[in-house]
């Protein structure tokens, strides 16, 4: 933990008697002993050593080293509290607390044969609640192995007496909106409606009805409702689309009157027609149990969700804003004492992102339910206004109730794999990519120019051995006929690229290529 360090006076008449011992011992008189300090001089002494070790369980504090604060205990104190239980009430504290950093200061110390004091003020830096500062008194007790701290739980905050405790009451702010280019939302934290469909619910007499509706409120054509709903098992729930309270607002009346529909509102984030882009974005997820405790030194609760994908995870910090809240004193029965501290969450930011909504949406329905990708980017620029991964899927699945589990599930077993991104993550061979590398060699090659022609047919007859096919053959089109090499390229005519890989191999430029 940051720290910063304050360095205890050393008593002058103290320092004498060590400036006169090392003297002597460095003159080799050994024979002479440093007297023992009586009266002014043992209680000087006595104070020196007892500040020494508050000052060895503030730098242990200040390093969180709660095992080595333990050990300076007095034997009665480490007898009234475990070590677990002592680290526990530290971490605790520093938790309600979102403790970053502290420092102390030894303000005076007093000491006498078999106890001592020694007042502190340490300062404790908040990252919610800015800076706490408290004095106190330590209070040691003499033993065998020298001055231990006799322990109470005031030594924390001096309010922290009698049974009393911290409590911290969150403040979340809302999470920051994700855009395209244009400000439309993606992804937003607000009120919202899930709309769904149980099929063993849905009357077949409405049945027609019910798909129409949810192909209009939803990016599914009715043919695909029908066979989403059909494939769904009676009893699950199938969800088709999330919207905001504005969206539904037009249809709710409708939906209410058809069987088998199910409506849900809540607060939370939800990402617009059932997700645009849900590759891209992401979703978020509850706090993983190992990555709690450090969630929560920040000031989460322990029940917020976090960006676990995409964008959400990658400007988990901008997003999700700062949060704030109240530090009260609680009696053992939780009733409010008073106020320590408190401070105001601020919102999220919203991120602007170079998507295209209406091309991305556009895209991810025309691929209907093959395995592929698709990226658009600007060609001057490099931005992407649309990324689509085939299958996609509803990152508003990762937040909705127990009864829609099943269908998260199959997210993770679908030989699929709809939550693989195959735009960023796939291996692909270049494919059609690699005749733009072709037609420049020919160009640089001179044995072509861009008016160069070819009859591109279904079939070419490659090196007197090799019989290759053109793309048209397979998808039952007519052969492309006559074509410049710029045409060729357009047509993405494979024989006329056959071609000219035969011939600079012929013609002696066999580096060519490479």
């Amino acid at each position: 933990m940051a720290s910063t360090r304050q360095q205890t006076s050393i008593i002058p008449s103290l320092i004498g008697l060590l400036i006169i011992g090392l003297l002597l011992s460095a003159c080799g008189v050994s024979s002479i002993q440093v007297p023992t300090p009586t009266g002014a001089d043992s209680s000087l002494s006595a104070a020196a050593g007892a500040q020494a070790v508050v000052a060895q369980f503030l730098s242990a504090w200040q390093d969180e080293d709660y095992a080595g604060m333990y050990a300076l205990l007095s034997t009665l104190s480490q007898d009234a509290i475990s070590l677990e239980e002592f680290e526990e009430i530290y971490v605790d504290t520093a938790d309600k607390l979102t403790l970053e950093a502290l420092s102390y200061q030894l303000l005076s110390a007093f000491g006498g044969d078999h106890s001592a004091e020694v007042s502190i003020r340490v300062t404790f830096d908040l990252l919610l609640l800015g800076q706490l500062s408290r004095e106190n008194v330590v209070h040691l007790v003499g033993e065998t192995s020298g001055w231990r701290i006799r322990w109470e739980q005031s030594l924390i905050l001096p309010e922290l007496t009698d049974g009393t405790s911290l409590q911290f009451v969150h403040q979340t702010p809302s999470r920051g909106r994700i855009l395209d280019r244009d400000g439309a939302s993606l992804a937003a934290y607000e009120d919202a409606i899930s709309v769904g469909v149980v099929p063993g619910e849905l009357f077949s007499s409405q049945a027609d009805l019910v798909y129409e509706k949810l192909a209009e409120i939803s990016i599914y054509d009715l043919a695909t409702i029908r066979s989403m709903v059909e494939n769904t098992p009676d009893d699950w729930y199938l969800p088709i689309v999330t919207l905001s309270q504005a969206e539904i607002k037009p249809h709710i009346a409708a939906l209410r009157e058809l069987s088998g529909i199910r409506i849900d509102e809540f607060r939370s984030r939800y990402y617009v027609d059932g997700g645009v882009a849900p590759h891209v974005l992401g979703y978020t997820l509850h706090i993983p149990e190992e990555e709690l405790a450090a969630y929560v030194r920040k000031g989460y609760d322990p029940d917020e969700r976090i960006g676990s994908a995409g964008l959400e995870a990658a400007y988990e910090e901008t997003l999700s804003g700062q949060r704030g809240g109240s530090l009260y004193l609680v009696d053992p029965q939780g009733r409010i004492l008073s106020l320590i501290a408190a401070s105001e969450p601020v919102e999220g930011q919203s991120l602007y992102t170079t998507l295209d909504k209406n091309l991305q949406r556009n895209l991810q329905a025309s691929l209907g339910d093959m395995r592929a990708a698709v990226v658009a980017m600007e060609v001057d620029t490099g931005r992407v206004l649309a990324l689509v991964s085939n299958p996609g899927f509803d990152p508003n699945v990762f937040d909705l109730g127990e009864s829609d589990r099943e269908l998260l599930d199959t997210y993770f077993t679908d030989e699929d794999q709809p939550l693989f991104n195959r735009a960023t993550q796939g291996q692909y061979p270049l494919g059609s990519i690699f005749k733009t590398i072709t037609m420049a060699a020919a160009l640089e090659s001179d044995v072509f120019q861009a008016s160069s022609s070819f009859n591109c047919g279904h079939r070419l007859w490659v090196c007197d051995s090799v019989w290759l096919e053109d793309w048209t053959l397979s998808h039952g089109t007519a052969a492309s006929g006559e074509l410049t090499l710029i045409e060729g390229l357009m047509r993405s005519c494979n024989p006329w690229f056959y071609r000219i890989g035969e011939t600079l191999f012929t013609e002696g430029m066999e580096n060519a290529l490479p």
